[in-house]
């Protein structure tokens, strides 16, 4: 391996630590915007909060998608291409949920059924 190689695996690995540094720090602000919106009483702030979780969830999505299980996926396998299956569909079903409750209001009630999904699929 030449002294490049060694560079390039070494940004590769610092690149990894920082997509799941990025990754783990935004399971928690989730978690917290999950809680808030719990916390809330008022249809307008928790609209505004399930936004702020729908922006989250999308930014999170991508990085997860393009860093994370790419990664994997050159590494894995058979049984981890079945994990990443999963994922995928796991990612489809809150990107579907998402859909949905955009077009419904706070204080509907399939709205609160989906939201409740939505954070199931997520924790």
């Amino acid at each position: 391996m030449t002294r490049r190689d060694e560079a390039t695996g070494n940004e590769m690995r610092a690149e990894s630590d920082d997509a799941l540094a990025l990754l783990t720090a935004e399971h928690r602000q989730i978690r917290a915007l999950f809680q808030h919106y719990e916390d809330t009483a008022e249809h307008d702030l928790k609209r505004q909060i399930a936004a702020d979780v729908f922006t989250a969830l999308e930014r999170h999505t991508v990085l997860e998608d393009t860093v994370l299980y790419a990664a994997f996926a050159v590494a894995t396998d058979a049984e981890g291409e079945l994990l990443l299956g999963e994922a995928f569909r796991t990612h489809q079903l809150c990107t579907t949920l998402m859909e949905e409750l955009w077009e419904l209001a706070p204080d509907d009630a399939r709205f609160a059924r989906r939201w409740h999904a939505l954070r199931d699929q997520i924790e």
